[in-house]
């Protein structure tokens, strides 16, 4: 028995682990959706449907990267003018009485967010315009590989 923890002692002196000194590979999106005055009184925040689109040819990890993110506008992805991944879809679920959708395990890069529209015969909501998000998210306070968000 002390041969073999002697190994696994020697293995672990060998072999390092440096997994807490690399950066997250992957993160996550939340989105919060609150209610408007333009939605249908009483209309339930559940089940709204959210799509995103990680932007292909976007390295949020270079410097050049986040720049052309800061000049790139959400028609000009949509009208098909940047290169997008395969859509992610995901639905709210009520949490008290907001609607929240998450995205998780993405890679790193930079995502356009879209709201779905989901009117169903005389009730109408408020749709989000979309945005883009950043994973990992930059800000002065540190870098976020879990983004959080209230869409306006």
């Amino acid at each position: 028995m002390k041969r073999v923890f002697l190994l696994f002692l020697a293995f672990l002196v060998l072999f390092p682990s440096n997994a807490h000194a690399q950066s997250p590979q992957t993160g996550s999106i939340t989105i919060h959706k609150e209610a408007s005055s333009f939605d249908s009184p009483g209309l339930s925040l559940a089940g709204i449907e959210f799509q995103i689109n990680r932007l292909s040819e976007i390295d949020v990890m270079s410097e050049a990267g986040r720049k052309a993110l800061e000049a790139l506008s959400a028609a000009d992805v949509l009208k098909g003018q940047t290169l997008i991944d395969a859509p992610l879809y995901q639905r709210t679920t009520l949490e008290g009485n907001v609607g929240v959708v998450r995205f998780t395990d993405l890679p790193v890069g930079a995502y356009l967010v879209q709201e779905l529209p989901s009117r169903t015969g005389d009730v109408s909501r408020a749709i989000t315009s979309p945005f883009f998000v950043s994973i990992p998210y930059f800000s002065v306070d540190g870098t976020y590989y879990h983004v959080e968000g209230k869409p306006k």
